[in-house]
C-alpha cells in the first residue's frame, strides 16, 4: 500500500530519503541489530519509536536485506481506517484478490495462508509503517494477530513503527499483549550536534557544485546557524533535513553571502518548527559564540551504594538509562537502554517514560509523563534523581564537540488520542 504526500511529488519524496539514508546508516546499526535479534527470538510483534518517518524505513529495509529470501514480506505505509481495509492490503500482498471477501472471509483466508506457511516452515513479516495514523480498530486488529501468533506459532512478525505518541496508545490494556509481546521498544534517538553538522556538510556536498559554491558548507552556513538548526529540530534528522532544505532555498533567493543565524530563525517559521512568525526575530535567544541557557535547577541523582552527583539543568533535554549516550547513565537490570527523558519547555520541566520495561516512578508513583516541581524525586530501578529548582543563568559555548548529547524532541499530544477512551469501550465490546 502506498502514500504519497500532497505537498510533495513521489519522486521528490525518494530523493529527500536518500539524501538522509547515508548518515542514517551509521546512526542506527544498533536497531538493526535489536530488530534482527528479536526476528531470530520469534517474537511476535516489535516496535520502533521515531520522531522522524525515514529512521524506521531504513531501519526495515536493512533489516529485511537480511531475511531469508522465502520470507513473505507485507509493507502498509499508507494509512488503513479499518480492519477490513487492513486485512485486504495483507491479503492482496500475499497474491489473493481481496475484492469481493468480507471480513470474515479475508480473516479466514490469511489464516489458511498462515497455516501453509507453518507446514512448510517459511515465515510471515507484516511491516506497519506509521501506526499512529490508522484507525484504533486496526490496532485491534494487529493485537489480535499478535495473539494468534503468540498462541500459535504460524511464524508471523508484525512491525511496528510510530512517533513515540504511539507508546501512550500501546500502553492500553486493552493493548498490552503488543507491549508485552514486543519487549523492550527500539528507540531510535536523534542526532548529536556532530551527526547534525556532518549531515549537513553532506547534503551542501551532494548539491550542484556550479550552485554558488554549495558543496563547502563553511561557504554556504555561518558556524552557528548550523547549532542553531540542530537546537531547534532537536536533532531529528527528518527535521534537520527539511529546515536544512528550506534554508537553502531562502539563500538562492537572495544575495545574501551566508546562511545566517536569522535565516534559519525564518525557515523555521516557514516550515513550522517555531510557532512564531518568519519575521519574529526574537523566538530564538542567540549571541554571537554563545547561547544564552537559563538553567530549571539541579538534578541531584544518587545510586544505592555510590556518592551522590550533581547535574545542572542547562541543555533542552536530558536522556536517562543504561546506554552510554545518555546524560544520565544509570547501571542496572531494572534500569533500560533508553529509559525515561527530562526535558524543558516554556510550561516548564517534564519527564516522559520511554516506554521502559520496569517504568519511571515520581514520588512513589508510576508516570508515563510527569511535570517535575521543586524537591520531586524521579526512581529508575535503585537510583533516585532529586529535582531541585531555581539557579542563576549560565552561558555554554554554543559549539564544542566534547558537549555534544542526544536530544529528543517531546511532540504535541497526538490529537487523535482524545477519541481513544471511546474507541477502546467499543473495542472491549468486541
Amino acid at each position: 500500500m502506498s502514500s504519497r504526500p500532497a505537498a510533495d511529488t513521489y519522486s521528490d519524496v525518494l530523493v529527500k530519503r536518500a539524501n538522509l539514508l547515508p548518515l542514517i546508516s551509521s546512526c542506527y546499526p544498533s536497531a538493526v541489530k535489536r530488530l534482527t535479534q528479536s526476528y531470530q527470538e520469534n517474537r511476535p510483534v516489535a516496535i520502533l519509536v521515531s520522531e522522524g518517518r525515514f529512521g524506521p524505513v531504513h531501519v526495515i529495509d536493512r533489516f529485511l536485506d537480511g531475511v531469508e529470501d522465502d520470507t513473505i514480506v507485507v509493507r502498509i505505509d499508507g494509512t488503513c481506517t479499518d480492519p477490513k481495509a487492513f486485512m485486504q492490503e495483507v491479503v492482496r500482498n500475499i497474491g489473493f484478490d481481496p475484492s469481493d471477501m468480507s471480513l470474515g472471509d479475508l480473516e479466514k483466508v490469511f489464516e489458511l495462508y498462515l497455516q501453509y506457511q507453518r507446514t512448510h516452515k517459511l515465515r510471515t513479516i507484516i511491516a506497519v509503517q506509521d501506526s499512529d495514523v490508522h484507525g484504533w480498530w486496526v490496532l485491534d486488529k494487529i493485537r489480535r494477530l499478535v495473539e494468534m501468533e503468540a498462541k500459535e506459532k504460524y511464524g508471523l512478525k508484525v512491525i511496528l513503527s510510530g512517533p513515540p505518541s504511539v507508546i501512550t496508545v500501546l500502553n492500553e490494556p486493552i493493548l498490552d499483549v503488543i507491549s508485552a509481546q514486543a519487549g523492550d521498544r527500539i528507540v531510535l534517538t536523534p542526532f548529536t550536534l556532530a551527526e547534525t553538522r556532518n549531515h549537513i556538510r553532506r547534503y551542501t556536498e551532494n548539491l550542484d557544485p556550479a550552485d554558488q559554491n554549495t558543496d563547502d558548507v563553511s561557504q554556504v552556513f555561518e558556524f552557528l546557524a548550523v547549532t542553531l538548526i540542530h537546537e531547534i529540530c532537536s536533532g531529528v534528522p527528518d527535521d534537520v533535513h527539511q529546515l536544512c532544505d528550506k534554508c537553502l532555498d531562502i539563500f538562492h533567493e537572495t544575495s545574501d553571502k551566508l546562511i545566517s543565524i536569522d535565516t534559519v530563525k525564518k525557515a523555521a517559521a516557514l516550515v513550522g518548527l517555531t510557532s512564531s512568525s518568519p519575521d519574529d526575530s526574537d523566538d530564538l535567544s542567540v549571541y554571537d559564540g554563545e547561547f544564552a541557557v537559563a538553567p530549571l535547577g539541579r538534578l541531584i541523582v544518587q545510586t544505592h551504594g555510590t556518592e551522590e552527583t550533581e547535574t545542572l539543568l542547562d541543555q533542552s533535554c536530558f536522556l536517562i538509562g543504561r546506554d552510554q549516550i545518555c546524560n544520565i547513565c544509570i547501571q542496572g537490570l531494572r534500569v533500560s537502554r533508553l529509559h525515561a527523558v527530562i526535558s524543558m519547555s516554556t510550561q516548564g520541566l517534564n519527564i516522559a517514560d520511554l516506554g521502559s520495561t520496569n517504568g519511571t516512578s515520581v514520588n512513589g508513583e508510576k508516570v508515563s509523563r510527569f511535570e517535575l516541581q521543586d524537591g520531586d524525586v524521579v526512581t529508575i530501578g535503585d537510583t533516585r534523581i532529586t529535582y531541585l529548582a531555581g539557579g542563576e543563568q549560565l552561558t555554554r559555548e554554543s559549539d564544542s564537540d566534547s558537549t555534544d548529547t542526544f536530544e529528543i524532541c517531546n511532540p504535541e499530544p497526538d490529537p487523535n488520542i482524545t477519541y481513544l477512551g471511546q474507541d477502546m469501550r467499543l473495542i472491549r465490546t468486541s
